[in-house]
């Protein structure tokens, strides 16, 4: 069977000897998702003292990718792909997996029938563990563009956290751009922390009032006004 094989940088792992555990804990977790809409994440292996998991291999093109080279997507694609991903995501959190790192390039696009896939399980914690002791921190904590508030300020992430990037990205695919843009990505941060996010109308004025006011409830600063799971989401 042919797999995609994803490696660890070993001075990553270096900074931190109980990280290696945390690390195959994690992929334990991430192994139990089997869902039609997540890439499956089989083993976790070393060799040459390079630490490395192996997933399904799927070809495809990434919903980023989608979006940046033929902008907003029709209502009734968005629609599809929006479902997909929750329900991907949903069958995730009843695993009791949080993925903390949801954003349009971790998805796969399967061109033939249009299903998605949701990638890396898993692995976002870990890289944020893993950043701390990095002089490249930047370049393995979770994305600034997709981040929830909670999580830029240094709070746990939970399910709900996954909700808000989650309808970051749904901003993105049903206007073509971001809700939040920074100079920096400290400037980035402090958006989302701080600032409330245009309407989704205000880009596209065609997208229906009751799409507008599902993102808006994902994009709540607190915790507690988003959608308590992906179902409720999904129901909307």
């Amino acid at each position: 069977e042919v797999v995609a094989l994803k490696l660890l940088r070993p001075e990553a792992l270096a900074s931190d000897p109980t990280l290696l555990e945390r690390f195959k804990q994690e992929i334990k977790l991430a192994r139990r998702i089997t869902h039609r809409n997540v890439l499956r994440t089989h083993d976790f292996g070393e060799t040459a003292g390079v630490p490395y998991i192996s997933m399904e291999y799927l070809e495809g093109v990434t919903l980023k990718d989608l979006v940046r080279n033929r902008g907003a997507l029709p209502l009734g694609v968005g629609l599809s792909i929006a479902k997909q991903m929750c329900h991907g995501l949903g069958a995730a959190h009843e695993t009791g997996v949080v993925h903390r790192d949801i954003k349009p390039q971790n998805m796969l696009i399967l061109p033939e029938t249009g299903e998605l896939k949701i990638m890396d399980f898993g692995i976002a914690r870990v890289s944020s563990m893993a950043a701390s002791g990095l002089t490249t921190a930047g370049t393995v904590m979770g994305t600034p563009d997709y981040m929830p508030p909670e999580q830029a300020q240094g709070r746990p992430a939970d399910f709900r956290s996954d909700l808000y990037s989650l309808a970051v990205v749904f901003f993105e695919v049903f206007t073509g751009r971001l809700p939040f843009v920074g100079e920096t990505p400290m400037a980035l941060l402090v958006a989302h922390v701080q600032q409330p996010p245009p309407r989704p109308r205000s880009v596209d004025p065609r997208l229906p009032l009751e799409l507008e006011e599902a993102i808006l409830k994902g994009l709540q600063k607190d915790p507690a006004r988003r959608y308590p799971d992906c179902a409720a989401l999904l129901r909307e």
